[in-house]
């Protein structure tokens, strides 16, 4: 398999020709500056780059259900904005559900969107309007599907659409799958009615605030939970419940659009568990950061120094699986492993969330360090330097899964172990539409 996924993922890779995405800010300018502490060289954006989602969920999701009987998932579907939704859903109905309850005790009234966004607790910021993904025969030379952060991207990867309009229910599943990426989770702790206290990790404010809710860290070693105890905090399987309740109850009362928008919303974050930079809290080698504690033991500045060099190796990882996943899609690729390896994913057949939720997450935790590792090596990253992404990046990436550059080994190697992953993320697709009676 190793020697298939190596011909493959290279033949994807020599040829990417895509713009840097004005969204994702890649291209801004860098500058390289001299820690003064610790008098070695590091490089940083003047302006903090934007993340990409896991290889964008809509796709994942349409690998993720290629070889399943859709006859309980696929039928027309009518476009009808939240207010109808609850119109419907009398209180008492939204009240069964946990997540809902704090602030539906609290609401004057519930008919609008605003009204939903409150009683979910999603930012207030956000607008819920209505999109469907562009097929790959629709994808132009040069397109790049990426999330804005800020509602669907109307111009590049979707097409906006108008209340009353009918649509296939598989459009609703795929497209909204990247729609927690839009920004309904950002700037949540500074807002006191929703209760959700000190942010345990990661900023407060801003996109990346958000990593509470995507991220879950259940194969902590006992050193590392007892040392950072807000790592074991998290949101994400409350996000779970909540959508997969919400979808539940929208199906209950006719309400398909919505049942399968909220079931979308579910299965994002269910996949979101299984990559590995949101199931391990580090991926990247300690021994640098330990190393710099020892020699400076001031945890507020250890934490500062080294929030670039996490979350830049994030970056790193996501951008080069967004580049790959993309090209596969856009050309219709059929047997790369990353899309063949979420499509033959087992099932899991756990009736606990949580326990699900360790399951789907066991092996990207498992390996993240691994990958992590070999990523850095194909980039050619050192340890001690931060990555940002210049103006070429898509370029970088090309050259470096170039069959000639000698890393052959280390990129089977790397598109083998993120395959694996990608198959839990089509484990984490099946148990969500399983669950919901879907499949």
């Amino acid at each position: 398999m190793v020697v298939t996924t190596l011909s493959v993922s290279i033949a994807l890779c020599v040829d990417i020709k895509l713009p840097v995405c004005p969204v994702h800010n890649f291209g801004a300018p860098i500058v390289e500056r001299l820690c003064p502490r610790r008098g070695i060289k590091m490089i940083t954006p003047q302006k903090p780059p934007h993340r990409f989602s896991w290889n964008t969920h809509s796709i994942l999701t349409s690998f993720s259900i290629e070889k399943l009987s859709l006859k309980k998932i696929s039928r027309p579907i009518i476009v009808t904005g939240i207010e109808e939704l609850l119109d419907r859903i009398p209180a008492e109905t939204l009240a069964t559900i946990p997540e809902l309850r704090p602030n539906l005790v609290r609401a004057r009234s519930i008919k609008t969107e605003a009204d939903f966004l409150r009683i979910a607790r999603l930012n207030p910021n956000v607008s819920l309007g209505h999109a469907i993904l562009k097929t790959h025969n629709e994808a132009q030379a040069g397109w790049r599907h990426s999330p804005s952060r800020a509602g669907p991207p109307i111009n590049s990867a979707y097409l906006g659409l108008r209340e009353g309009v009918v649509i296939d229910s598989l459009q609703a599943l795929t497209a909204y799958c990247d729609e927690p990426d839009w920004g309904m989770d950002q700037n949540l702790f500074g807002i006191q009615d929703y209760g959700y206290g000190k942010c345990p990790f990661g900023m407060a404010g801003g996109k990346s605030s958000q990593a509470a809710f995507h991220m879950a860290f259940l194969h902590l070693n006992p050193l590392v939970r007892a040392g950072i105890p807000g790592l074991k905090r998290t949101f994400l399987e409350s996000r779970v419940r909540m959508c997969a309740d919400l979808s539940r109850v929208a199906f209950d009362y006719g309400a398909d659009y919505w049942g399968f928008r909220f079931m979308a919303w579910h299965l994002h974050y269910l996949q979101d568990i299984t990559q590995p930079y949101h199931s391990n809290p580090f991926p990247p080698p300690l021994t640098p950061m330990l190393v710099s504690y020892i020699k400076w033991p001031d945890y507020g500045n250890f934490l500062r120094d080294n929030m670039h060099y996490l979350i830049n190796r994030h970056l790193m990882f996501e951008a080069v699986i967004h580049l790959i996943v993309n090209k596969i899609f856009s050309e219709n690729i059929r047997h790369h492993p990353f899309r063949t390896y979420p499509a033959s994913a087992r099932e899991i057949s756990s009736t606990d969330v949580h326990e699900a939720l360790k399951i789907l997450s066991a092996f990207s935790a498992k390996n993240a360090s691994k990958i992590d590792r070999l990523t850095a090596e194909i980039m050619a990253v050192p340890d001690d330097c931060e990555l940002t992404f210049g103006e070429d990046f898509d370029k970088v990436v090309e050259a470096t899964f170039n069959q000639e550059n000698g890393k052959t080994e280390a990129i089977g190697a790397f598109v083998e172990l993120v395959s694996q992953c990608l198959a839990g993320a089509g484990s984490a697709t099946k148990y969500g539409l399983k669950s919901a009676g879907l499949i």
